[in-house]
């Protein structure tokens, strides 16, 4: 049995910052130096270096302008899940197709099909889960971690560093996409954790990440979500990518019934904390008609590359 316990959550505000006892709007004031020949005078007002621009707090609990810059390789997140999400231009023409047998090459492991014409295929593949879920409005491909009762994993279910679990899964769907049915909107979406072992440790995490606000690490309750658009890079024009990124801490237990002959004979419990990062990269639906087919793997590739972008150097422009 697992079961998870996660904190309840607020949206961050990151609007108007307090500096001192004055609230200022916007990013916090950047400290300043006056120069010794000018004080009696006219200030002159001296900027810090770039090397000096750094996040700490000081006696009075004063935050300093955050640098965003590389935090991390992204291989220090852990993968939980990804998907693709492909919206058809004629999504009743897609609820038959197997699209499952013609990319994998074999049947699932199992199919279920509700009335509401919803069909999920699943089973293992490459030593983790995948899933295909197709519905009047969306196809989606998803890759989870391949849970075996019999030898339970100690800790978080993740399926390992992002960039790896990128590799079995990326290739499978630029295959799709090469022979998906014509698409108006396609989408990127991961869950990937940073498994820590204190709530103080995943708020500082997270304050590396999100550099306009001040993740201040005896809070709770932090929930940080934004959607930073940039133009398309693929060759498609007029296009534009949402970058939506939520940010935010769990605390996680696991217990696991160890046994023989179906009698549980002692529970194993585990427990921890963890950063965790929810990105959703897709292309914008302003964008109208089909998505040009020439260009769809290559929106596919930015489309990660810009996932994995946000989790190295974090909440960037």
């Amino acid at each position: 049995m697992v079961s998870f316990r996660r904190r309840g959550r607020v949206r961050a505000w990151c609007g108007g910052r307090t500096w001192g006892a004055e609230p200022v709007e916007g990013w916090p004031r950047k400290p300043v130096a006056l120069s010794p020949a000018r004080q009696s005078s006219s200030a002159e007002v001296i900027l810090p270096t770039p090397s000096q621009r750094q996040t700490f707090f000081n006696t009075s609990g004063f935050a300093m302008d955050k640098q965003a810059s590389p935090v991390s390789n992204v291989g220090i997140w852990k993968a939980q899940m990804l998907r693709l999400t492909g919206f058809p231009v004629d999504p009743g023409g897609t609820f038959d197709v197997d699209w499952w047998k013609q990319l994998i090459g074999e049947e699932p492991e199992q199919t279920t099909v509700k009335k509401s014409l919803k069909r999920t295929s699943e089973g293992p593949h490459a030593g983790h889960y995948l899933q295909l879920t197709v519905d009047p409005l969306r196809i989606q491909w998803g890759i989870f971690p391949l849970l075996d009762p019999e030898q339970p994993a100690e800790g978080l279910p993740v399926m390992g560093p992002l960039p790896a679990v990128l590799e079995v899964f990326s290739p499978l769907m630029r295959k799709w996409l090469e022979q998906s049915p014509p698409i108006e909107r396609l989408a990127f979406g991961c869950v990937v954790l940073q498994p820590t072992e204190t709530h103080q440790s995943a708020y500082e995490i997270l304050d590396r990440y999100v550099h306009d606000v001040v993740v201040d690490p005896t809070s709770t309750d932090f929930t940080y979500r934004i959607n930073r658009r940039r133009p398309c890079k693929s060759g498609i024009s007029g296009l534009e990518i949402n970058r939506l990124s939520s940010w935010s801490a769990l605390r996680w237990k696991t217990e696991v019934q160890v046994g023989t002959g179906g009698v549980p004979s002692r529970v194993l419990p585990s427990e921890g904390y963890a950063a965790r990062l929810e990105l959703d990269v897709n292309s914008g639906p302003d964008f109208e008609g089909e998505l040009p087919r020439e260009r769809l793997v290559a929106l596919w590739t930015e489309l990660v590359d810009s996932a994995c972008e946000i989790a190295s150097k974090g909440d960037v422009r």
